[in-house]
């Protein structure tokens, strides 16, 4: 792990797969936001549920790209990759974005959520949208919605208001390709709105925001299948059968081609769990996508990728070469402040927190550190099932529980407080819960503190000059935060 700067941005560790960017500052930008947060918190993309009429909330989606001044007729003229899945989809969105880019294509890439500033949502050829950009174009979007004062604003419309938004910047700024990140299920997800989709990938389903897409796999499978279009190729990684038969049902019903992606061990070429998982997908959406544009034909070889075990095998060892410096923040990333190795991975299903441990105590192998655990999480997710894995796997000193707050500052920009959305006092009531929750079933050495910053400034206290090894996982959010913690900690050279 390379040794950081004690002076290094939290800007760049956002978009820290490329170097150098930072935002320009921009008064209407600072006013964008303000009321951006007004339509509701981030934390909620969230924006459809089973008790309510999930079809009219996909109704109202098309009612506001027409008052935003966008046909559906115009959308199409968008060429899009269509991603869902309940983990590793937006790193197969990242991944597929990569690759495309590294063959000459200009890009496009709408993801969520977004961990410092609300740009990294929208990407153009890789890079987060400048301040100036999405103001401008929000400002042209808010202005034709605001004029609209007979129905008003789904106040749980903040994601939707972001994708629109997203169309509007990818077919004004003429990208090639718009890499599209589902929020939230499929079927009544904002994105889905695009009807034009000839590449699609469903990474995995396992069970998560049931409130809101059902409480089987069958369920949540249905909700996932529902981006695929008439004849699309679908690329799945998915492998229970319960799942597969739906997603094969939906395939039929829309004509469209149903691919599962071959296995690939890429263990020798990467530790990090996410993109071992996630490249043979990505390298499958990626070719797709170039052989169905006639100008990027790739060395003769044909439209289906999967047709011939060796065309596969032939791209594959060409992308990975493109994808040895790959990151994408929040996801299987490290950073050194000083003594402290932090591991940050925004994990928070059973499935990824498994992944999670694998890469931390694959990275720490042979360390003799201390290892400490930075834990929070969102929702209604139960967090005994996520700390048994943590517990059992990754022989932990101690544990730290800590809302998503950075720290404790009044003047703490405006865009990086999106996920602060409920009180101090609400944030703490909860911590506290899942703090007490673990202790009665694991016997950790454990506290918690009432904001991120404190924690690490324990933590340096406590072992001194040693070594230590940092876990912080659970939550987006609770990365996002530490981002702008991290900030402020590398550049405290003394502690009170």
């Amino acid at each position: 792990m390379s040794e950081m700067s004690t002076t290094f941005s939290a800007h760049t560790l956002i978009a820290a797969y490329s170097k150098g960017w930072l935002p320009e500052k921009d008064q209407n930008y600072k006013a964008a936001i303000m009321c951006l947060n007004k339509l509701h918190p981030a934390l909620s993309n969230e924006s459809i549920n089973l008790e309510q009429n999930q079809k009219e909330k996909f109704k109202d989606t098309t009612y506001y790209l027409k008052k935003s001044g966008l046909t559906l007729e115009k959308l199409d003229e968008l060429s899009v990759i269509h991603v869902t899945g309940t983990k590793g989809k937006g790193s197969t969105c990242a991944l597929t974005e990569t690759i495309l880019r590294s063959h000459g294509v200009k890009t496009g890439f709408l993801s969520s959520p977004h961990l410092i500033s609300v740009t990294e949502c929208i990407r153009i050829n890789g890079v987060p949208v400048s301040e100036r950009l999405f103001s401008n174009y929000f400002w042209k979007v808010w202005n034709k919605l605001e004029l609209d004062k007979e129905t008003g604003y789904d106040l749980r419309a903040y994601f939707r208001f972001l994708t629109i938004l997203s169309f509007h910047i990818f077919l004004g700024e003429k990208v090639d390709a718009a890499i599209l990140e589902v929020g939230i299920g499929g079927e009544y997800d904002p994105t889905n709105i695009i009807r034009n989709t000839k590449t699609v990938g469903i990474t995995t389903i396992g069970i998560d925001h049931t409130s809101i897409l059902g409480t089987t796999l069958e369920d949540i499978a249905w909700q996932k299948s529902g981006i695929v279009k008439e004849r699309a190729n679908v690329f799945t990684g998915v492998k229970q059968e319960l799942c597969l038969k739906i997603i094969k049902q939906r395939c039929n019903e829309k004509k469209a081609n149903l691919l599962e992606i071959p296995h690939v061990n890429l263990d020798n070429w990467t530790t990090k769990e996410v993109v071992k998982i996630n490249t043979p997908l990505s390298v499958c959406l990626a070719y797709d996508w170039l052989t169905r544009t006639t100008k990027n034909k790739i060395n003769g070889i044909g439209i289906n990728i999967l047709s011939n075990q060796n065309n596969f095998h032939k791209f594959l060892s060409t992308v990975l070469k493109q994808l040895e410096n790959f990151q994408f923040p929040g996801r299987c990333q490290n950073v050194k402040i000083r003594n402290l190795n932090f591991y940050l991975d925004g994990a928070h299903t059973i499935e990824s927190i498994i992944l999670a441990s694998r890469w931390f105590i694959e990275s720490t192998k042979g360390s003799s550190n201390e290892k400490v655990l930075v834990f929070n999480l969102t929702g209604d997710r139960d967090p005994l099932k996520l700390m048994k894995v943590l517990y059992e796997n990754c022989k932990l000193s101690l544990v730290c529980f800590t809302p998503n707050t950075p720290y404790i500052d009044d003047d703490l920009n405006s865009n990086f407080n999106n996920f602060s959305v409920i009180s101090e006092v609400d944030k703490m009531k909860n911590v506290t819960k899942i703090a007490e929750s673990c202790r009665n079933n694991f016997k950790l050495n454990s506290m918690v503190f009432t904001h991120i910053l404190k924690v690490f400034e324990y933590i340096s206290k406590r072992f001194g000059n040693e070594e230590v090894d940092v876990l912080v996982t659970g939550s987006l959010y609770l990365i996002g935060a530490t981002l702008v913690a991290l900030e402020k900690f590398s550049s405290n050279t003394r502690f009170e």
